[in-house]
């Protein structure tokens, strides 16, 4: 079945139009976490606007093509084949998400997970408290401040390449238990932070309106997976095919398993830049006087 333009205004991608001759570049990132047995996972893909169109493109035609209405994926009704991934066989499982893995890989530019136990945050809310940098200390939160901070370590190392004072926009998941939470993390992060490279107004929406959220769904799902293999079960079951797919060689992904004491170690390296950042800032005189 062929995609309409209209299809891709309905499910958000009406405005992300560039010449392919000229493309934009004005990055967007999206975000999507996944919770289960403690452990919690926040990530995200980056790319241009105009790949984001070609993504959004390519994706709906491949779940249409596997009879998946409304063509919207989702991780864990997936795995488990319920609701509109009921009807899939074995093999056409594993060619769904093969073809939606290589989508990624081809389309984006950078991706970012990560994850922590619930267990560890107490340790990291009194920690914080003590370094007196920001406490975000719930788990979704925690999260967040690696992806951002993992982020602007790209940026800084031009792996994101956007034009010269564009910020990166945010889009997340919207989730009624968590989305207050986030925006105030956020905003406070970034401020608190010095973490300019993103643009204040962050956005929340539907992974109906926006396959990057169902894209980032895909590695927020196997990062958790992949913690759960690593670090609960000791590597008892081998190595997803997925999370290898998502991670081998070649990749460019920021991820990670941050316990109590690296988060800690990490966020207040960030914290400790953004004010030696803000002093430079200050100390800089007029007219190089």
């Amino acid at each position: 079945m062929r995609v309409s333009e209209a299809d891709l205004v309905r499910y958000g991608y009406g405005l992300y139009f560039d010449s392919e001759v000229q493309p934009v570049a004005v990055f967007r990132a999206y975000f999507d976490g996944s919770a289960r047995g403690g452990i919690t996972t926040l990530a995200g893909y980056v790319a241009p606007n105009y790949r984001w169109a070609k993504l959004g493109k390519q994706w709906i035609r491949t779940l249409e093509a596997f009879d998946i209405s409304p063509p919207v994926f989702h991780m864990t009704d997936f795995e488990s084949g319920k609701k509109a991934f009921a009807n899939l066989t074995a093999e056409q499982r594993v060619a769904l998400i093969k073809k939606l893995i290589g989508l990624i890989r081809g389309h984006t530019t950078l991706g970012v997970a990560q994850g922590i136990f619930a267990a560890d945050c107490g340790a990291v809310r009194e920690q914080l408290r003590r370094l007196k940098v920001p406490d975000y200390a719930d788990p979704y939160s925690v999260c967040l401040i690696a992806c951002l901070t993992k982020l602007k370590g790209a940026y800084d190392r031009g792996e994101i390449p956007t034009r010269r004072g564009e910020p990166i926009a945010c889009v997340f998941d919207y989730d009624r238990q968590r989305t207050a939470r986030l925006r105030r993390a956020f905003e406070g992060i970034t401020t608190q932070l010095k973490l300019d490279i993103f643009d204040p107004m962050v956005q929340f929406r539907s992974r109906h309106e926006r396959v990057g959220i169902q894209a980032a769904d895909i590695l927020a799902y196997e990062a958790m997976k992949d913690i759960k293999n690593r670090f609960v079960e000791r590597g008892k079951r081998p190595v997803r095919k997925s999370w290898a797919a998502l991670s081998r060689e070649g990749i460019n992904l920021r991820g990670a398993y941050y316990g109590a004491g690296r988060y800690i170690e990490m966020v207040y390296g960030a914290a400790v830049h953004a004010r030696a950042h803000s002093r430079a800032r200050r100390d800089v005189k007029p007219n190089g006087r």
